[in-house]
Order: C-alpha cells, then structure tokens, then sequence
C-alpha cells in the first residue's frame, strides 16, 4: 500500500513538473507495449508495467501502442483524452 502512495506521488510530481515544456510523459495503468519516435531520432520499444513511467523531451512523437487503455500520456503539459480501450492497438502522433 505505501509502495503504491509513494509511486502514484511520484507520477503526480512528473505530470507537473514538465508541464508547458516539450516534453512527453507515459504512465502505465496496464502492461503496455510501446513504439515511440521522438523527432528525428531512431524509434525505440519499450514494455511499461502498471505505475512505470517515462519522460522524454521532443517536439513531435509518433507512437504505436500494443495497449491504447493501459497508458496515460501527457505532451507539452496537456493530457491526451481518449486514446483508445484496453487490449486496442493504436498509432498515435503528436502533435
């Protein structure tokens, strides 16, 4: 139970601390498999667990997402509504 406080405080203060910045922030809800190309960079894969988190900066992304339900994304400070159901594979690009 605490671990779960403490990671979910953890979140919060990632959501807020990028806010406004060209920054990419994904929080798993569910297992997620994930695909993400950051501007010009080579893309990379990435398997998030339930409370993992990442933060990346760039001005445009490309995901695929093998789980749309199971992650919540925050980029350049605003949250991204309705990415799609769990188990749902989508590609999802920003902005």
């Amino acid at each position: 139970f605490d671990d779960a406080l403490r990671i979910g405080a953890l979140v919060a203060v990632a959501f807020q601390a990028v806010e406004g910045d060209d920054v990419l922030v994904i929080r798993a809800t569910e297992e997620t498999w994930l695909r993400i190309k950051i501007d010009q960079n080579p893309p990379f894969q990435v398997l998030l667990k339930p409370g993992e988190v990442i933060q990346r900066k760039g001005s445009a992304v490309g995901m695929d997402i093998g789980n749309a339900g199971g992650i919540k994304v925050q980029f350049k400070g605003k949250v991204v509504e309705n990415i799609g159901k769990s188990g749902e594979v989508v590609h999802l690009q920003l902005p």
